[in-house]
């Protein structure tokens, strides 16, 4: 089953980008990259996303913005992805 998410869904205005993939890890690496490159938005790597480890502490260390705990956040509820860790936002 092919998963699809677009930069609207995580609340990136006026991008229509789409993209898929069989799985969640898939997916978020294309959105990673796609932030990084087109919107300039630094975020954390494609595995702290995906086990839900990344923490506030790490967000704020890491150089994060609040767009990007915003972005991580939605692309955990978006793909079903539990976090070990709960992000107070």
């Amino acid at each position: 089953m092919t998963i699809e998410l677009t930069c609207m869904e995580l609340g990136v205005k006026d991008c229509d980008l789409t993209a898929s993939g069989e799985t969640p890890g898939e997916v978020v690496t294309q959105i990673v990259d796609h932030l990084r490159d087109e919107h300039g938005i630094e975020m954390p790597d494609v595995d702290s996303i995906l086990k839900g480890i990344t923490t506030t502490e790490e967000f704020v260390e890491g150089g994060f913005d609040q767009e990007a705990m915003m972005v991580v956040r939605r692309l955990r509820e978006k793909l079903g992805i539990e976090p070990d860790i709960a992000l107070p936002f």
